[in-house]
């Protein structure tokens, strides 16, 4: 069952089997392309996750999709990545695109340069000898030099997620005062110098043209990603998934995470007071997501006139369904054609 755009009633939860193979976009939240700044994530996101980094492939029907939002939107669109731009433009080749790469080390503003310098420094060679040596503590742990940060990749090694971070943890402990940053993502510890960030490489990206003066939208699955939603309502931007950090504890159980916070606030009660303030309040919200976190916020869409869509795993009391990132390009795809 795939309902038209004017069926789409937040009052009205589709049961499994009636889940849309890919989700229309209502007609009312297709944004003005002219006036919009594309950033995409892009493991996990704009493609699925694989066993190892190199895997990834770009499935048929996404360059041109990509393509076609680059020219209407005249060239603002960009990746927002973990990844180099060597590795960006391995993946996408023959296509191009702008980035901000290795989580703000490496940018490009234009398809025709190469990078554009961010004077992002190398990380310490007798640190990366020592963090690369935690590779050996079981095989199926790749390691990967990018130069100014280092990642150790465990999805072919889950076993040995604790072992990575503990003997990660002792290292900084023999090195307080390193200016080093350590970022947990999905099956992945990568270890970078501080002072960048995919935020502030995204803040830098959006003073220049052709993404200065527009609003973004930002996309992003992954922890690494919550930089970038922090900044979006500084931008007039729009994001999906949002959390909020600080403030007696609560434990998180999510995917191949156990995450403990604060009580008192959750991805609800940070979606309820984002909606008040412009450019938000008075809008329709869509929210998705994927987690037993994104719960909380699921469950307010009704009492907003919202819609809720789940991705991977049927959640209860949603609006339709995502089965994969396959689905978040699909919601790509009809941003341009949106009748």
């Amino acid at each position: 069952m795939k309902p038209e755009l004017a069926e789409l009633d937040p009052k009205h939860v589709m049961p499994d089997e009636e889940a849309p193979d890919s989700v229309p976009v209502p007609h009312a939240l297709v944004p003005h392309l002219g006036e919009t700044a594309i950033l995409l994530d892009i493991d996990g996101t704009l493609l699925d996750l694989m066993p190892t980094p190199r895997e990834v492939w770009v499935p048929p029907g996404l360059s041109e999709t990509l393509n076609k939002l680059t020219e209407r939107t005249s060239g603002a669109l960009a990746m927002v990545s973990g990844r180099s731009l060597n590795d960006i433009d391995l993946i996408f080749a023959p296509d191009v695109f702008r980035a901000v790469a290795g989580h703000g080390a490496e940018m490009r503003l234009s398809v025709d340069n190469e990078a554009d310098d961010m004077h992002a420094p190398p990380l310490d060679k007798e640190l990366k000898r020592r963090l690369a040596a935690i590779a050996k503590l079981s095989p199926g742990i790749l390691l990967e030099d990018k130069g100014y940060s280092l990642a150790l990749h465990y999805r072919l090694a889950p076993h040995a997620e604790k072992a990575i971070y503990e003997s990660v943890s002792l290292i900084r402990a023999d090195l307080p005062n390193a200016p080093i940053e350590v970022l947990p993502g999905k099956f992945v510890c990568e270890i970078k110098h501080s002072g960048f960030t995919k935020a502030t490489g995204v803040r830098e990206l959006m003073k220049h043209a052709p993404f200065k003066g527009r609003r973004p939208i930002f996309i992003g699955d992954d922890v690494t990603d919550e930089t970038v939603f922090a900044i979006m309502p500084d931008m007039n931007g729009l994001l999906i998934r949002a959390d909020l950090p600080n403030a007696p504890i609560e434990v998180l159980p999510g995917k191949f995470v156990c995450e403990i916070k604060h009580s008192g606030f959750t991805k609800a009660t940070g979606v309820r007071e984002l909606m008040k303030h412009a450019p938000f309040k008075g809008r329709r919200p869509i929210f998705i997501g994927d987690d037993v976190t994104d719960e909380t916020v699921f469950a307010i869409m009704p009492d907003m006139n919202g819609l809720a869509f789940s991705v991977g795993r049927r959640a209860i009391g949603v609006n339709g369904h995502f089965d994969a990132p396959s689905d978040v390009r699909a919601f790509l795809a009809r941003l341009l054609d949106p009748r």
